[in-house]
């Protein structure tokens, strides 16, 4: 059931507005001026608010100031009544802050009328915040699943280079080491053989360019060119030719 918070000093017009509201079914509070108004929206929000213009102590325009910078959300509709025929003054009224105003005397269809579609946009505001909370909320999970795929992504990427390092330098690595133990071998020796040193020293060679070639195509490797591996894992594909040892 909304509730409906009426404001207005004058106790017989206070009276008619209630009656004609209730007629409605809506739960009413009332408050004979805005410094009243303001104890009730402490103690609890309303669905609307009626509330006249000319009041003692806080009066209607007060009220729509205060109303509007203590409680920017949840949106409550407010519906002003004036006496004022001015067309300044009423609009003063809804640049304040009040939704829909009427102007005294009135038709107690009219702000029964008023009401009801003030309480309707109410429901449509909810639910299209309800609703743009939702998306926020479905673009925050979305934006998290994206960030986790870059991620898997990232480290398969980095596991499949690491494999094709560990595949395609393992081999010449190996070699370089075992042509460096024969030189230091045969540096060892009484009298050096220089055709021995001279190809331990062209095999390094050959086996650094292979080196400089593979690590040059991992720079351009195409991520989603792969080869199978031990255990059936993945890597870079970069369709390396061996090494051919140069003269």
């Amino acid at each position: 059931m909304p509730k409906v918070l009426v404001i207005e000093d004058e106790p017989d017009t206070r009276a008619v507005i209630v009656h004609s509201l209730r007629m409605e079914g809506y739960e009413i509070a009332e408050a004979i001026d805005g410094q009243e108004a303001v104890e009730c929206c402490h103690q609890q929000l309303p669905d609307l608010i009626v509330s006249d213009i000319m009041m003692p102590r806080m009066d209607g325009r007060q009220f729509v100031t205060w109303f509007r910078s203590t409680f920017p959300e949840p949106f409550v509709p407010i519906l002003i009544l004036t006496a004022l025929t001015e067309v300044e003054q009423k609009v003063e009224g809804l640049t304040l802050g009040a939704d829909d105003y009427l102007t005294k005397p009135f038709n107690f269809r009219e702000l029964q009328a008023r009401a009801k579609a003030l309480l309707r946009v109410k429901q449509l505001t909810e639910s299209l915040a309800r609703r743009s909370r939702e998306l926020q909320a479905a673009n925050d999970e979305l934006s998290k699943m994206q960030q986790a795929l870059i991620k898997k992504e990232r480290e398969l990427v980095a596991a499949q280079m690491a494999g094709a390092a560990a595949h395609h330098l393992g081999q010449p690595i190996t070699a370089i080491l075992l042509h460096c133990r024969l030189l230091e071998a045969e540096l060892d020796r009484p009298t050096v053989a220089p055709e021995t040193a001279k190809s331990a020293i062209r095999a390094v060679q050959t086996e650094c360019r292979y080196i400089k070639d593979i690590l040059d195509k991992m720079k351009v490797a195409d991520p989603n060119s792969t080869e199978a591996y031990l255990d059936g894992t993945t890597i870079l594909s970069l369709n390396e030719q061996p090494p051919k040892e140069q003269a």
